[in-house]
């Protein structure tokens, strides 16, 4: 969860120039120059442990885990890195453009200070035998490898998408579109899961013996089938099971070796039945439902708000984000009991479960988490509940409620989407055409538009100029030649259109150029020069400055 965190705040990083702050350096070497803080900070750690000063030892190894994503918004923000990409790369990265091959470099940097914080944090624990602290670095470099890899497989078909332009401005525009490829890339990656995971973490089947035998044997009562029963390697880390995939064709049965080797056969079956209970349960697939509902009906409230009030839109946005956080727990947490209440019921063995519990548990018996319980508040509710079968009914009884709620909640999140998707699929579809210049096509379907809106009608129209009742594909830069054309002759309207029109084509700075004139006719003295930099000022100022 770390290091999925960490990659989430490196990615919203990129967006720094989206919001304005671009460093007026441009200091390419500073990835080397910053290369060495994890190492600086894991010295500091290990100083402070050796002379006793534990509290001091611990907010160091914070910072130290910390450090990556600090250390690539300093040099995205500072130190002008985006700028160096796109100086050698000839694209400017950044998180409202479609994906493209420029991102590998640019995000290459934090990968790096990524591996390098994991190098730092296994020399910090010099305790430990050679052998161990090896393997403690091996098992936290694939699991960044495992939060990685997903998204880099995202980004990768976004690539192979990005080149056939016309599919990719339909992605981009049109709001149906960008649904229907969002839903199938989450497919794709759900069925890929577990194929990723058992190919970046250190994973093998569980040989053949006795615990393979019972964990067979196991499945066979509940008649429960996987693709694969795995020994996860962690290095004696993490004591930990897991069933990824969706299918039975797909899903993998993951158990840690630290795991294996703490259980004994009652206890390890009561684990694996436990597990078992997720998946016949299906809580992968209600959390799937919840958070789909949730975020499809949160992102359609936030686009009604944002018509009336940006701040309000804001204000609600967040606030669904923090009780969405609660909630997951909540709900998280249940799951975890009503996976022990199926353990219980298919194995009638409490005291098994209670004895893994406590043996993973160990000294934390008391402390909950996010998603789980307690180990103290799950043994008392497992032997509330062998004793009173009532327990277990309530519990099923609420989680059954959610699990419709939750159901209820995505088929409403998303006709909320669909339905907005229909009502502005004619019009985006017309800006899609104008985006690929094909102008035809755009006049054609604004024409069977009742009521389209009044700045997409004003574009059309210029368009139709262009040949709007032929196939051919004006350039940007006829649509350049022609905006100067238009402000030679004092037509600022017809001007600030065809510059509009270019900016659809993906010339940006044509865009900066008709915002610069838009504001220049409602406000003569509008400090435009600044605004548009002295490059585009030097082409474009003696042109529009009269208008």
């Amino acid at each position: 969860m770390g290091f999925l965190l960490h990659i989430v705040i490196a990615i919203a990083a990129i967006g720094l120039a989206d919001l304005g702050w671009a460093s007026p350096r441009e200091w390419p070497w500073m990835v080397a120059v910053l290369a060495p803080v994890p190492y600086v900070l894991g010295a500091i750690t290990h100083r402070m442990h050796v002379t006793h000063r534990f509290r001091s030892g611990v907010i160091a190894g914070k910072l130290l885990a910390g450090s990556p994503p600090v250390l690539f918004v300093l040099l995205l923000g500072e130190f002008g890195w985006s700028a160096s990409i796109e100086r050698w790369c000839g694209s400017s990265p950044s998180l409202l453009a479609w994906p493209d091959a420029s991102l590998a470099p640019l995000f290459a940097p934090f990968v790096l200070y990524q591996v390098l914080a994991i190098d730092a944090r296994a020399r910090v624990r010099a305790l430990w035998p050679r052998a161990e602290g090896r393997r403690w670095r091996s098992f936290q470099v694939r699991m960044f490898a495992s939060a990685l890899v997903p998204i880099a497989v995202y980004g990768a078909i976004s690539i192979v998408v990005g080149w056939f332009p016309d599919l990719r401005t339909r992605i981009e525009v049109v709001t149906a579109y960008n649904a229907l490829f969002a839903g199938v890339m989450l497919v794709v990656l759900a069925l890929c899961l577990p194929f990723l995971l058992r190919n970046t973490w250190d994973t093998e089947p569980i040989p053949p013996g006795p615990q393979r035998e019972l964990l067979e044997t196991v499945a066979r009562v509940a008649g429960f089938d996987a693709r694969e029963l795995l020994v996860w390697r962690t290095g004696g880390t993490m004591s930990n099971a897991a069933i990824v995939g969706l299918s039975r064709r797909t899903r993998v049965v993951l158990f840690s070796d630290l795991l294996l080797a703490q259980l004994d056969a009652h206890e390890l079956a009561a684990v694996f039945a436990h597990e078992m209970g997720h998946a016949v349960r299906r809580h992968v697939l209600v959390f799937l439902a919840l958070a789909g509902g949730f975020f499809l009906t949160l992102d359609w409230a936030a686009n009604q708000a944002l018509e009336s009030s940006v701040w309000l839109a804001g204000g609600m946005t967040l606030a669904a984000l923090a009780f969405g956080y609660f909630a997951f727990g909540w709900l998280s947490r249940r799951f975890e009991l009503e996976a022990d209440l199926y353990s219980l019921a298919l194995l009638r063995d409490p005291q098994a479960l209670v004895d893994a519990l406590e043996k993973v548990g160990g000294h934390f018996r008391d402390l909950a988490s996010w998603r789980h319980f307690s180990t103290a508040r799950r043994v008392e509710f497992l032997l509330r509940a062998a004793r009173d079968a009532e327990v277990g009914k309530r519990l099923l009884r609420l989680v059954r409620a959610v699990t419709i709620a939750a159901f209820l909640l995505f088929a409403v999140g998303l006709a909320l989407q669909a339905w907005t998707a229909w009502r502005r699929a004619p019009s985006e579809l017309v800006r899609a055409d104008l985006c690929l210049g094909a102008y035809a096509n755009a006049v054609g379907r604004a024409e069977r538009i009742a009521e389209l809106e009044p700045d997409l009608a004003r574009l059309v129209a210029r368009a139709k100029e262009l040949g709007g009742n032929s196939d051919v594909r004006a350039s940007a830069e006829e649509l350049e030649r022609r905006a100067r054309v238009a402000l030679v002759e004092r037509d600022a309207a017809a001007a600030y259109e065809w510059l509009v029109l270019g900016e659809l084509r993906g010339r940006t700075e044509l865009g900066v150029v008709a915002e610069a004139l838009r504001a220049l006719r409602a406000d003569p003295r509008a400090p435009v020069r600044e605004a548009m930099g002295e490059r585009l000022w030097g082409v474009w100022g003696e042109a529009i400055a009269p208008h």
